[in-house]
């Protein structure tokens, strides 16, 4: 006998595996890869009354100020979108990359980021944990509510 399958859902939200944890993420999210900023401020906020609850975005994209703006203009609560940006490289010191954490939270403009991410690990060893430790220090600061690694 199989299980009966379960109809998923915009809104449904995952647990993080083999973390012992939980985060609140939609299962699908709405991406601003090579959207312009002209472009992806409108697209946010129509992602947004369509439904959507998470938005990817990235300091490569040139677009995190259009996201912030347009979760800010869609009027649904901060607490019910689920915000991811990327930091694409190390700074010179965990410092730097972490003041270039914070740019990003700030140009977002919504105070915090649900989940940061570096962006991909390929920078090598030592520049992998300068990243790693400023994305520890900007959770324990309150600029993100978890990190992690894309790609």
């Amino acid at each position: 006998m199989t299980a009966p399958e379960r109809q998923l859902t915009l809104q449904e939200t995952i647990e993080v595996p083999h973390s012992g944890g939980t985060i609140w993420r939609p299962r699908i999210g709405f991406g601003v890869y090579q959207s312009p900023p002209d472009i992806c401020k409108k697209s946010c906020l129509e992602a947004l009354l369509c439904g959507y609850r998470a938005i990817d975005t990235a300091q490569c994209y040139g677009n995190e100020a259009q996201v912030g703006e347009a979760v800010r203009e869609s009027g649904i609560l901060r607490g019910e979108i689920f915000i991811t940006t990327k930091l694409l490289m190390p700074q010179g010191s965990v410092e730097e990359t972490l003041e270039r954490c914070w740019q990003s939270v700030r140009e977002i403009g919504l105070g915090y980021v649900d989940l940061f991410l570096i962006h991909t690990p390929s920078s090598g060893l030592a520049r992998r944990r300068e990243m790693w430790l400023a994305l520890e220090r900007l959770m324990e600061e309150g600029g993100t509510r978890a990190i992690g690694v894309s790609n």
